[in-house]
Protein backbone atom coordinates (compact mmCIF):
# COMPACT_ATOMS: atom_id res chain seq x y z
CA UNK A 1 0.00 0.00 0.00
CA UNK A 2 2.99 2.30 0.72
CA UNK A 3 4.33 1.72 -3.33
CA UNK A 4 1.39 4.08 -4.37
CA UNK A 5 2.26 7.63 -2.32
CA UNK A 6 6.19 6.50 -3.14
CA UNK A 7 5.33 6.52 -7.00
CA UNK A 8 3.49 9.86 -6.91
CA UNK A 9 6.66 11.55 -5.19
CA UNK A 10 8.56 9.57 -7.83
CA UNK A 11 6.42 11.05 -10.43
CA UNK A 12 6.96 14.46 -9.18
CA UNK A 13 10.63 14.71 -8.73
CA UNK A 14 10.55 13.18 -12.29
CA UNK A 15 8.49 16.21 -13.72
CA UNK A 16 11.15 18.61 -11.73
CA UNK A 17 13.93 16.94 -12.84
CA UNK A 18 12.70 17.70 -16.77
CA UNK A 19 13.26 21.18 -15.96
CA UNK A 20 16.38 20.97 -13.92
CA UNK A 21 18.40 17.94 -14.34
CA UNK A 22 21.28 18.37 -17.42
CA UNK A 23 21.87 21.58 -16.35
CA UNK A 24 23.36 23.92 -14.13
CA UNK A 25 22.51 26.06 -11.72
CA UNK A 26 23.00 29.19 -13.84
CA UNK A 27 20.26 27.58 -16.01
CA UNK A 28 17.96 27.45 -13.69
CA UNK A 29 18.56 31.18 -13.12
CA UNK A 30 17.95 31.57 -16.40
CA UNK A 31 15.10 29.81 -16.88
CA UNK A 32 13.66 32.15 -13.61
CA UNK A 33 14.59 34.86 -15.19
CA UNK A 34 12.70 34.66 -18.38
CA UNK A 35 9.71 33.74 -16.01
CA UNK A 36 9.75 37.33 -14.06
CA UNK A 37 10.72 38.54 -17.65
CA UNK A 38 7.56 36.88 -18.80
CA UNK A 39 5.35 37.74 -15.78
CA UNK A 40 6.53 41.62 -15.82
CA UNK A 41 5.66 42.27 -18.95
CA UNK A 42 2.31 40.64 -18.83
CA UNK A 43 1.11 42.03 -15.70
CA UNK A 44 2.16 45.55 -16.90
CA UNK A 45 -1.02 47.53 -18.62
CA UNK A 46 -3.36 44.19 -17.36
CA UNK A 47 -6.16 46.49 -16.77
CA UNK A 48 -4.96 49.37 -19.31
CA UNK A 49 -7.96 48.77 -21.58
CA UNK A 50 -11.70 47.86 -20.85
CA UNK A 51 -13.18 45.14 -21.18
CA UNK A 52 -14.30 44.73 -24.97
CA UNK A 53 -17.16 42.42 -26.44
CA UNK A 54 -15.47 39.22 -26.27
CA UNK A 55 -14.10 39.66 -22.78
CA UNK A 56 -17.38 40.51 -21.93
CA UNK A 57 -19.15 37.72 -23.67
CA UNK A 58 -16.51 35.51 -21.24
CA UNK A 59 -18.00 36.60 -18.00
CA UNK A 60 -21.56 36.50 -19.52
CA UNK A 61 -21.23 32.82 -20.66
CA UNK A 62 -19.91 31.99 -17.58
CA UNK A 63 -22.87 32.34 -15.56
CA UNK A 64 -24.02 29.34 -17.29
CA UNK A 65 -21.13 27.16 -16.02
CA UNK A 66 -22.89 26.32 -13.23
CA UNK A 67 -25.80 24.65 -15.41
CA UNK A 68 -24.36 22.00 -18.04
CA UNK A 69 -27.98 22.10 -19.77
CA UNK A 70 -27.17 25.49 -20.68
CA UNK A 71 -23.17 25.65 -21.05
CA UNK A 72 -23.39 22.94 -23.57
CA UNK A 73 -26.49 24.26 -25.34
CA UNK A 74 -25.81 26.33 -28.38
CA UNK A 75 -29.33 27.58 -27.59
CA UNK A 76 -27.25 29.60 -24.71
CA UNK A 77 -23.88 29.37 -25.15
CA UNK A 78 -21.59 28.93 -28.44
CA UNK A 79 -17.85 29.10 -26.75
CA UNK A 80 -16.27 26.04 -25.24
CA UNK A 81 -16.95 25.46 -21.70
CA UNK A 82 -13.63 24.60 -19.83
CA UNK A 83 -12.38 28.49 -19.98
CA UNK A 84 -15.96 29.57 -19.18
CA UNK A 85 -16.14 26.92 -15.87
CA UNK A 86 -12.31 28.45 -14.52
CA UNK A 87 -13.77 31.44 -15.22
CA UNK A 88 -16.53 31.36 -12.93
CA UNK A 89 -14.48 29.68 -10.67
CA UNK A 90 -12.39 32.98 -10.53
CA UNK A 91 -15.08 35.06 -10.05
CA UNK A 92 -16.37 33.39 -7.02
CA UNK A 93 -13.32 33.76 -5.74
CA UNK A 94 -13.12 37.50 -6.67
CA UNK A 95 -16.70 37.43 -4.51
CA UNK A 96 -16.78 41.43 -4.89
CA UNK A 97 -16.74 42.10 -8.29
CA UNK A 98 -17.30 45.96 -9.62
CA UNK A 99 -16.38 47.77 -12.71
CA UNK A 100 -13.40 49.31 -11.54
CA UNK A 101 -9.85 49.32 -12.49
CA UNK A 102 -8.99 46.42 -10.09
CA UNK A 103 -12.00 44.42 -11.43
CA UNK A 104 -10.28 44.23 -14.66
CA UNK A 105 -6.91 43.39 -13.63
CA UNK A 106 -8.30 40.84 -11.00
CA UNK A 107 -10.07 39.11 -14.01
CA UNK A 108 -7.01 39.02 -16.33
CA UNK A 109 -5.19 37.77 -14.22
CA UNK A 110 -6.58 34.23 -15.15
CA UNK A 111 -5.44 34.25 -18.50
CA UNK A 112 -2.05 35.66 -17.70
CA UNK A 113 -1.41 33.20 -15.39
CA UNK A 114 -2.09 30.66 -17.77
CA UNK A 115 0.22 33.18 -20.25
CA UNK A 116 3.40 33.27 -17.51
CA UNK A 117 3.29 29.84 -16.63
CA UNK A 118 3.11 27.96 -20.49
CA UNK A 119 6.95 29.75 -20.44
CA UNK A 120 9.05 27.28 -18.47
CA UNK A 121 6.59 24.47 -20.04
CA UNK A 122 7.91 25.82 -23.41
CA UNK A 123 11.55 25.44 -21.81
CA UNK A 124 10.81 21.82 -20.71
CA UNK A 125 8.80 20.38 -24.08
CA UNK A 126 11.54 21.68 -26.52
CA UNK A 127 14.43 20.45 -24.34
CA UNK A 128 12.90 17.14 -24.16
CA UNK A 129 11.89 17.32 -27.84
CA UNK A 130 15.38 18.58 -29.11
CA UNK A 131 17.12 15.49 -26.70
CA UNK A 132 14.90 12.74 -28.17
CA UNK A 133 16.07 9.88 -30.03
CA UNK A 134 19.45 10.76 -29.28
CA UNK A 135 21.95 7.91 -28.61
CA UNK A 136 23.03 7.06 -25.53
CA UNK A 137 26.51 8.44 -26.37
CA UNK A 138 25.26 12.06 -26.73
CA UNK A 139 27.87 14.46 -27.02
CA UNK A 140 27.83 17.42 -24.64
CA UNK A 141 27.58 19.73 -27.73
CA UNK A 142 24.33 18.29 -28.79
CA UNK A 143 23.49 18.78 -25.07
CA UNK A 144 24.37 22.28 -24.81
CA UNK A 145 23.26 22.89 -28.20
CA UNK A 146 19.57 21.76 -26.67
CA UNK A 147 19.59 23.29 -23.69
CA UNK A 148 20.59 26.69 -25.26
CA UNK A 149 17.78 26.47 -27.46
CA UNK A 150 15.18 25.18 -25.13
CA UNK A 151 15.98 28.68 -23.05
CA UNK A 152 16.09 30.96 -25.87
CA UNK A 153 12.91 29.56 -27.05
CA UNK A 154 11.26 29.78 -23.66
CA UNK A 155 12.69 33.49 -24.01
CA UNK A 156 11.19 34.04 -27.29
CA UNK A 157 7.55 33.43 -25.87
CA UNK A 158 8.29 35.44 -22.84
CA UNK A 159 9.40 38.60 -24.64
CA UNK A 160 6.54 37.57 -27.92
CA UNK A 161 4.06 40.40 -28.10
CA UNK A 162 1.93 38.03 -29.93
CA UNK A 163 1.34 36.06 -26.96
CA UNK A 164 1.72 38.95 -24.42
CA UNK A 165 -1.30 40.08 -26.59
CA UNK A 166 -3.47 37.36 -25.25
CA UNK A 167 -2.29 36.82 -21.57
CA UNK A 168 -4.06 40.52 -21.37
CA UNK A 169 -7.49 39.16 -22.93
CA UNK A 170 -10.07 37.39 -20.60
CA UNK A 171 -10.48 34.51 -23.59
CA UNK A 172 -9.32 30.97 -23.97
CA UNK A 173 -6.12 31.44 -26.39
CA UNK A 174 -3.44 31.92 -23.44
CA UNK A 175 -4.90 28.15 -21.89
CA UNK A 176 -4.99 26.55 -25.20
CA UNK A 177 -1.25 27.81 -25.64
CA UNK A 178 -0.43 26.37 -22.38
CA UNK A 179 -2.08 22.79 -22.77
CA UNK A 180 -1.10 22.20 -26.58
CA UNK A 181 2.71 22.58 -25.04
CA UNK A 182 1.91 20.13 -22.31
CA UNK A 183 0.38 17.85 -25.17
CA UNK A 184 3.98 17.96 -26.92
CA UNK A 185 5.78 17.33 -23.84
CA UNK A 186 3.45 14.52 -22.72
CA UNK A 187 3.79 13.47 -26.73
CA UNK A 188 7.05 13.16 -26.34
CA UNK A 189 7.47 11.34 -23.05
CA UNK A 190 5.20 8.80 -23.93
CA UNK A 191 7.37 8.22 -27.18
CA UNK A 192 10.05 7.88 -25.49
CA UNK A 193 9.28 5.96 -21.75
CA UNK A 194 6.21 4.26 -22.52
CA UNK A 195 4.72 4.69 -19.53
CA UNK A 196 1.19 3.79 -18.84
CA UNK A 197 0.91 7.22 -16.93
CA UNK A 198 2.10 8.85 -19.09
CA UNK A 199 -0.04 7.87 -22.11
CA UNK A 200 -3.40 8.69 -19.50
CA UNK A 201 -1.74 12.29 -18.93
CA UNK A 202 -1.36 12.66 -22.83
CA UNK A 203 -5.61 11.31 -22.90
CA UNK A 204 -6.50 13.98 -20.68
CA UNK A 205 -4.62 16.40 -21.87
CA UNK A 206 -5.72 16.07 -25.35
CA UNK A 207 -9.50 16.26 -24.09
CA UNK A 208 -8.71 19.43 -22.31
CA UNK A 209 -7.55 20.92 -24.90
CA UNK A 210 -10.73 20.03 -26.98
CA UNK A 211 -12.81 21.72 -23.91
CA UNK A 212 -10.82 24.48 -24.42
CA UNK A 213 -11.25 25.39 -27.99
CA UNK A 214 -12.49 23.22 -30.91
CA UNK A 215 -9.85 24.75 -33.07
CA UNK A 216 -7.29 22.52 -30.91
CA UNK A 217 -8.47 19.52 -32.85
CA UNK A 218 -5.74 19.92 -35.41
CA UNK A 219 -3.29 18.90 -32.66
CA UNK A 220 -4.96 15.63 -33.10
CA UNK A 221 -3.93 15.52 -36.65
CA UNK A 222 -0.49 17.02 -36.15
CA UNK A 223 0.40 14.01 -33.70
CA UNK A 224 -1.45 11.37 -36.42
CA UNK A 225 0.13 12.75 -39.87
CA UNK A 226 3.78 12.88 -37.65
CA UNK A 227 2.95 8.62 -36.56
CA UNK A 228 2.20 8.19 -40.10
CA UNK A 229 4.81 9.52 -41.45
CA UNK A 230 7.45 8.48 -38.97
CA UNK A 231 6.12 4.47 -38.93
CA UNK A 232 9.21 2.49 -39.02
CA UNK A 233 10.24 4.33 -35.63
CA UNK A 234 7.07 4.34 -33.96
CA UNK A 235 5.10 1.19 -35.24
CA UNK A 236 5.31 -0.40 -31.54
CA UNK A 237 3.31 3.06 -30.08
CA UNK A 238 0.61 2.66 -32.31
CA UNK A 239 -1.73 0.35 -30.24
CA UNK A 240 -1.11 2.69 -26.97
CA UNK A 241 -1.64 6.77 -29.22
CA UNK A 242 -4.73 4.47 -30.59
CA UNK A 243 -6.18 3.91 -27.15
CA UNK A 244 -4.97 7.63 -26.10
CA UNK A 245 -6.69 8.94 -29.29
CA UNK A 246 -9.87 7.67 -29.01
CA UNK A 247 -10.05 7.83 -25.01
CA UNK A 248 -9.43 11.64 -25.21
CA UNK A 249 -12.55 11.37 -27.90
CA UNK A 250 -14.17 9.90 -25.83
CA UNK A 251 -13.86 12.40 -23.26
CA UNK A 252 -14.66 15.18 -25.25
CA UNK A 253 -17.80 14.02 -27.26
CA UNK A 254 -20.21 16.50 -25.58
CA UNK A 255 -17.78 19.15 -27.01
CA UNK A 256 -17.08 17.84 -30.19
CA UNK A 257 -20.50 17.88 -30.22
CA UNK A 258 -21.17 21.35 -29.74
CA UNK A 259 -18.61 22.08 -32.37
CA UNK A 260 -20.62 19.89 -34.54
CA UNK A 261 -23.42 21.98 -34.35
CA UNK A 262 -21.64 25.36 -34.20
CA UNK A 263 -20.03 24.33 -37.81
CA UNK A 264 -24.05 23.98 -38.71
CA UNK A 265 -24.36 27.47 -37.53
CA UNK A 266 -21.00 28.84 -39.29
CA UNK A 267 -21.96 26.97 -42.81
CA UNK A 268 -25.02 28.84 -42.54
CA UNK A 269 -24.00 32.74 -42.39
CA UNK A 270 -24.34 34.67 -45.22
CA UNK A 271 -21.97 37.59 -44.65
CA UNK A 272 -18.65 37.90 -44.90
CA UNK A 273 -16.80 38.59 -41.87
CA UNK A 274 -13.53 38.14 -42.84
CA UNK A 275 -11.50 38.02 -46.36
CA UNK A 276 -10.52 34.83 -47.53
CA UNK A 277 -7.45 33.81 -46.81
CA UNK A 278 -4.53 33.47 -49.81
CA UNK A 279 -0.54 33.06 -49.77
CA UNK A 280 0.12 36.71 -48.24
CA UNK A 281 -1.93 35.75 -44.92
CA UNK A 282 0.10 33.11 -43.93
CA UNK A 283 3.09 35.54 -44.04
CA UNK A 284 1.29 37.65 -42.23
CA UNK A 285 0.67 35.10 -39.92
CA UNK A 286 4.18 33.77 -39.69
CA UNK A 287 4.76 37.66 -39.17
CA UNK A 288 2.62 37.77 -36.08
CA UNK A 289 4.02 35.15 -34.32
CA UNK A 290 6.88 37.64 -33.13
CA UNK A 291 5.52 40.88 -33.83
CA UNK A 292 2.26 41.03 -32.76
CA UNK A 293 -0.46 43.70 -34.26
CA UNK A 294 1.90 46.18 -34.52
CA UNK A 295 1.49 49.53 -37.28
CA UNK A 296 4.98 50.01 -37.49
CA UNK A 297 5.81 48.51 -41.11
CA UNK A 298 9.71 49.44 -40.67
CA UNK A 299 9.89 47.44 -37.70
CA UNK A 300 7.90 44.37 -37.95
CA UNK A 301 8.93 43.39 -41.43
CA UNK A 302 12.76 43.59 -40.41
CA UNK A 303 11.83 41.51 -37.70
CA UNK A 304 9.63 38.97 -39.91
CA UNK A 305 12.90 38.62 -42.23
CA UNK A 306 15.18 38.05 -39.43
CA UNK A 307 12.78 35.50 -38.02
CA UNK A 308 12.49 33.74 -41.61
CA UNK A 309 15.86 33.30 -41.51
CA UNK A 310 16.98 32.40 -38.22
CA UNK A 311 14.26 29.63 -38.87
CA UNK A 312 15.86 28.17 -41.92
CA UNK A 313 18.82 28.23 -39.95
CA UNK A 314 16.56 26.15 -37.37
CA UNK A 315 15.81 23.71 -40.15
CA UNK A 316 19.56 23.51 -41.41
CA UNK A 317 20.41 22.75 -37.81
CA UNK A 318 18.16 20.37 -37.63
CA UNK A 319 18.65 18.59 -40.74
CA UNK A 320 20.29 15.54 -38.99
CA UNK A 321 17.41 15.05 -36.30
CA UNK A 322 14.34 14.72 -38.66
CA UNK A 323 11.84 13.38 -36.86
CA UNK A 324 12.36 16.25 -34.52
CA UNK A 325 12.39 18.89 -37.74
CA UNK A 326 9.13 16.99 -38.91
CA UNK A 327 7.35 17.26 -35.76
CA UNK A 328 8.27 21.16 -35.47
CA UNK A 329 6.90 21.75 -38.99
CA UNK A 330 3.83 20.21 -38.43
CA UNK A 331 3.13 21.43 -35.79
CA UNK A 332 3.93 25.30 -37.08
CA UNK A 333 2.77 25.14 -40.20
CA UNK A 334 -0.19 21.93 -40.92
CA UNK A 335 -2.73 24.23 -39.21
CA UNK A 336 -2.43 27.30 -40.82
CA UNK A 337 -2.29 26.40 -44.35
CA UNK A 338 -4.75 23.52 -44.24
CA UNK A 339 -7.08 25.98 -42.88
CA UNK A 340 -6.28 28.41 -45.30
CA UNK A 341 -7.09 25.97 -48.15
CA UNK A 342 -10.32 24.78 -46.83
CA UNK A 343 -11.80 28.90 -45.68
CA UNK A 344 -10.34 29.41 -49.36
CA UNK A 345 -12.67 26.79 -50.68
CA UNK A 346 -15.85 27.39 -48.59
CA UNK A 347 -18.27 30.44 -49.29
CA UNK A 348 -17.39 31.59 -45.38
CA UNK A 349 -13.73 32.26 -44.33
CA UNK A 350 -13.09 32.28 -40.33
CA UNK A 351 -9.65 32.47 -40.42
CA UNK A 352 -8.53 34.50 -37.68
CA UNK A 353 -4.66 35.48 -36.52
CA UNK A 354 -5.28 33.88 -32.47
CA UNK A 355 -6.29 31.00 -33.59
CA UNK A 356 -3.17 29.58 -34.57
CA UNK A 357 -1.46 31.05 -31.45
CA UNK A 358 -0.77 27.55 -30.16
CA UNK A 359 1.38 27.24 -32.89
CA UNK A 360 3.91 30.13 -32.72
CA UNK A 361 6.02 28.44 -29.68
CA UNK A 362 7.23 25.66 -32.59
CA UNK A 363 7.95 28.55 -35.05
CA UNK A 364 10.41 29.89 -31.36
CA UNK A 365 11.84 26.87 -31.44
CA UNK A 366 12.75 26.69 -34.96
CA UNK A 367 14.13 30.38 -34.81
CA UNK A 368 15.41 29.78 -31.72
CA UNK A 369 17.40 26.57 -32.77
CA UNK A 370 18.93 28.96 -35.60
CA UNK A 371 20.34 31.31 -33.73
CA UNK A 372 22.00 28.50 -30.96
CA UNK A 373 23.62 27.12 -34.14
CA UNK A 374 25.61 30.58 -35.02
CA UNK A 375 29.04 31.40 -33.31
CA UNK A 376 28.87 33.13 -30.37
CA UNK A 377 29.77 36.59 -31.76
CA UNK A 378 26.75 36.04 -34.23
CA UNK A 379 24.33 35.38 -31.61
CA UNK A 380 25.16 38.46 -30.02
CA UNK A 381 24.77 40.52 -32.85
CA UNK A 382 21.35 38.95 -33.76
CA UNK A 383 19.96 38.69 -30.43
CA UNK A 384 20.92 42.49 -29.85
CA UNK A 385 18.53 43.25 -33.20
CA UNK A 386 15.90 41.15 -32.53
CA UNK A 387 15.74 42.51 -28.95
CA UNK A 388 15.81 45.81 -30.23
CA UNK A 389 12.86 45.30 -32.84
CA UNK A 390 10.88 43.29 -30.30
CA UNK A 391 11.10 46.36 -28.01
CA UNK A 392 9.90 48.51 -30.32
CA UNK A 393 6.84 46.52 -30.95
CA UNK A 394 5.97 45.52 -27.21
CA UNK A 395 6.15 49.49 -26.65
CA UNK A 396 3.08 49.30 -29.35
CA UNK A 397 1.48 46.76 -27.36
CA UNK A 398 1.68 48.72 -24.41
CA UNK A 399 0.31 51.38 -26.21
CA UNK A 400 -2.54 49.88 -27.46
CA UNK A 401 -1.66 50.71 -31.08
CA UNK A 402 -3.24 48.29 -33.58
CA UNK A 403 -2.41 47.86 -37.34
CA UNK A 404 -4.78 49.78 -39.16
CA UNK A 405 -5.50 46.79 -42.60
CA UNK A 406 -7.94 44.55 -40.56
CA UNK A 407 -5.98 41.51 -42.85
CA UNK A 408 -3.04 42.01 -40.64
CA UNK A 409 -5.20 41.74 -37.36
CA UNK A 410 -7.73 39.26 -38.45
CA UNK A 411 -10.27 38.29 -35.50
CA UNK A 412 -8.89 41.27 -33.58
CA UNK A 413 -10.59 44.86 -32.95
CA UNK A 414 -10.03 47.72 -31.28
CA UNK A 415 -10.36 47.73 -27.82
CA UNK A 416 -12.85 50.86 -27.54
CA UNK A 417 -13.50 52.28 -24.01
CA UNK A 418 -16.35 50.90 -22.73
CA UNK A 419 -15.00 51.16 -18.95
CA UNK A 420 -14.25 54.97 -19.58
CA UNK A 421 -17.99 55.40 -21.31
CA UNK A 422 -19.75 53.03 -18.42
CA UNK A 423 -18.00 55.25 -15.59
CA UNK A 424 -19.21 58.52 -16.74
CA UNK A 425 -22.99 57.22 -17.26
CA UNK A 426 -22.43 55.82 -13.58
CA UNK A 427 -21.80 59.23 -12.51
CA UNK A 428 -24.19 61.71 -15.13
CA UNK A 429 -27.26 59.36 -15.93
CA UNK A 430 -30.06 59.62 -14.31
CA UNK A 431 -31.24 56.33 -11.86
CA UNK A 432 -32.97 53.72 -14.45
CA UNK A 433 -32.89 56.05 -17.62
CA UNK A 434 -31.95 53.59 -19.99
CA UNK A 435 -29.18 52.81 -22.50
CA UNK A 436 -29.97 52.03 -25.85
CA UNK A 437 -26.96 50.52 -28.01
CA UNK A 438 -26.95 51.04 -31.94
CA UNK A 439 -24.71 48.02 -31.96
CA UNK A 440 -24.35 44.77 -29.87
CA UNK A 441 -20.47 45.14 -29.82
CA UNK A 442 -20.58 46.86 -26.66
CA UNK A 443 -23.61 45.52 -25.00
CA UNK A 444 -21.91 42.70 -23.16
CA UNK A 445 -19.55 44.91 -21.43
CA UNK A 446 -21.58 47.70 -20.68
CA UNK A 447 -24.09 45.35 -18.96
CA UNK A 448 -20.90 44.34 -16.70
CA UNK A 449 -19.74 47.85 -15.76
CA UNK A 450 -23.43 49.42 -15.30
CA UNK A 451 -25.55 47.26 -14.31
CA UNK A 452 -27.99 49.13 -12.72
CA UNK A 453 -29.71 50.53 -16.20
CA UNK A 454 -31.73 48.99 -18.68
CA UNK A 455 -29.33 48.06 -21.85
CA UNK A 456 -30.87 47.52 -25.29
CA UNK A 457 -29.87 46.80 -28.57
CA UNK A 458 -31.79 49.09 -31.23
CA UNK A 459 -31.85 49.32 -34.98
CA UNK A 460 -33.80 51.62 -38.01
CA UNK A 461 -35.46 48.86 -39.92
CA UNK A 462 -36.62 45.41 -39.73
CA UNK A 463 -34.30 44.86 -42.42
CA UNK A 464 -31.40 45.88 -40.31
CA UNK A 465 -32.66 43.45 -37.73
CA UNK A 466 -32.86 40.19 -39.93
CA UNK A 467 -29.46 41.35 -41.40
CA UNK A 468 -27.79 41.14 -37.89
CA UNK A 469 -29.43 37.18 -37.66
CA UNK A 470 -27.56 36.87 -41.17
CA UNK A 471 -24.14 37.04 -39.95
CA UNK A 472 -24.65 34.92 -36.95
CA UNK A 473 -27.90 32.66 -38.02
CA UNK A 474 -28.53 31.57 -34.39
CA UNK A 475 -31.78 33.27 -33.27
CA UNK A 476 -32.20 31.00 -29.74
CA UNK A 477 -28.82 32.00 -29.02
CA UNK A 478 -29.35 35.77 -29.60
CA UNK A 479 -32.70 35.95 -27.89
CA UNK A 480 -31.32 34.23 -24.63
CA UNK A 481 -28.44 36.40 -24.36
CA UNK A 482 -31.03 39.40 -24.97
CA UNK A 483 -28.64 40.80 -27.75
CA UNK A 484 -31.15 40.81 -31.24
CA UNK A 485 -31.76 44.20 -31.93
CA UNK A 486 -35.28 46.05 -31.57
CA UNK A 487 -36.32 48.24 -34.41
CA UNK A 488 -36.80 52.01 -33.13
CA UNK A 489 -40.39 52.37 -33.83
CA UNK A 490 -40.78 48.78 -31.88
CA UNK A 491 -39.96 50.08 -28.75
CA UNK A 492 -42.51 48.77 -26.16
CA UNK A 493 -42.07 52.11 -24.34
CA UNK A 494 -41.04 55.61 -25.16
CA UNK A 495 -38.96 57.40 -22.11
CA UNK A 496 -38.48 60.42 -21.48
CA UNK A 497 -34.83 61.04 -21.62
CA UNK A 498 -32.42 57.98 -22.70
CA UNK A 499 -28.54 57.28 -23.79
CA UNK A 500 -27.61 56.21 -26.80
CA UNK A 501 -23.99 54.18 -27.79
CA UNK A 502 -23.03 54.38 -30.82
CA UNK A 503 -20.11 52.07 -31.77
CA UNK A 504 -19.15 49.48 -34.48
CA UNK A 505 -17.19 46.27 -34.90
CA UNK A 506 -14.74 48.71 -36.58
CA UNK A 507 -15.44 51.51 -34.54
CA UNK A 508 -13.82 54.30 -37.04
CA UNK A 509 -15.87 52.83 -40.07
CA UNK A 510 -19.06 53.43 -38.83
CA UNK A 511 -21.65 52.43 -41.15
CA UNK A 512 -24.48 54.64 -42.61
CA UNK A 513 -27.49 53.11 -41.13
CA UNK A 514 -26.28 54.51 -37.92
CA UNK A 515 -26.45 58.12 -38.17
CA UNK A 516 -29.60 57.37 -40.46
CA UNK A 517 -30.56 56.42 -37.23
CA UNK A 518 -30.00 58.88 -34.95
CA UNK A 519 -31.89 60.86 -37.95
CA UNK A 520 -34.66 59.13 -36.92
CA UNK A 521 -34.70 59.63 -33.65
CA UNK A 522 -34.84 63.15 -33.83
CA UNK A 523 -37.43 63.30 -35.48
CA UNK A 524 -38.74 62.73 -31.89
CA UNK A 525 -36.54 63.76 -29.40
CA UNK A 526 -33.63 66.53 -28.79
CA UNK A 527 -29.59 65.74 -28.66
CA UNK A 528 -28.79 67.19 -25.27
CA UNK A 529 -25.19 66.04 -24.90
CA UNK A 530 -22.83 64.25 -27.17
CA UNK A 531 -19.61 62.97 -25.91
CA UNK A 532 -16.53 61.31 -27.36
CA UNK A 533 -14.60 58.49 -25.94
CA UNK A 534 -11.95 56.17 -27.69
CA UNK A 535 -14.19 54.25 -30.00
CA UNK A 536 -17.45 55.15 -28.44
CA UNK A 537 -20.02 58.34 -28.71
CA UNK A 538 -22.06 58.94 -25.94
CA UNK A 539 -25.66 60.85 -26.89
CA UNK A 540 -28.14 61.65 -24.65
CA UNK A 541 -31.51 62.45 -25.98
CA UNK A 542 -34.29 64.45 -24.37
CA UNK A 543 -38.01 63.47 -25.53
CA UNK A 544 -39.62 66.70 -27.35
CA UNK A 545 -42.05 68.23 -24.84
CA UNK A 546 -40.16 67.36 -21.76
CA UNK A 547 -37.97 69.48 -19.63
CA UNK A 548 -34.56 69.09 -19.74
CA UNK A 549 -32.25 67.14 -17.44
CA UNK A 550 -31.15 70.74 -15.57
CA UNK A 551 -34.81 72.55 -15.81
CA UNK A 552 -36.39 69.40 -14.38
CA UNK A 553 -34.24 69.37 -11.34
CA UNK A 554 -34.59 72.95 -10.78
Amino acid sequence: MKEIPQRNRNLCMRMFRCLTDAGSSKQVCLLLLICFIAAALRLYGLAGEGLWYDEGCSIYLSDYASRCDRLLNMDYCNDPPLFLVLLLGWRRILSSISGSLATDFMLRLLPCFFSVITVPAVYGAFRGLLQYRTTPETSPQDSRFAELSALAAAFLVAVSPFHRYYAQELRCYSLLTFLAVLVLWNFIAALRDNRLWQWITLTLLLSLSLWTHFFSAWLFLVLDLYLLLTFRAHKKRYIPWALCHIAALLLSLPALLLAWRMSQVVAAIAVQWIPPPGLKTLFITFKTFFAGYSPRSLVYWPLFLLSAGLCLFGVRALRHSRQNLLLLLLWAGLPMVSSAVLWRIRDFSYYELRLFIWCAPAAALLAACGWASMRFRTRIVIGSVFLLLTGLLLSDGMAHALHPVPQHRLGVRYKVDNRGAARYLASYAFAGEPVYHSSHVTLPSFRFYLPGHEHTHICLTRDDREGFFSAYPNRPLWTHLNFQPTPWHALASFPRSFWLVRSWWEPFEVPENLFLLEKEIEQQCVREEELAFFGITLIHYQRRGTPSGQEFLQ
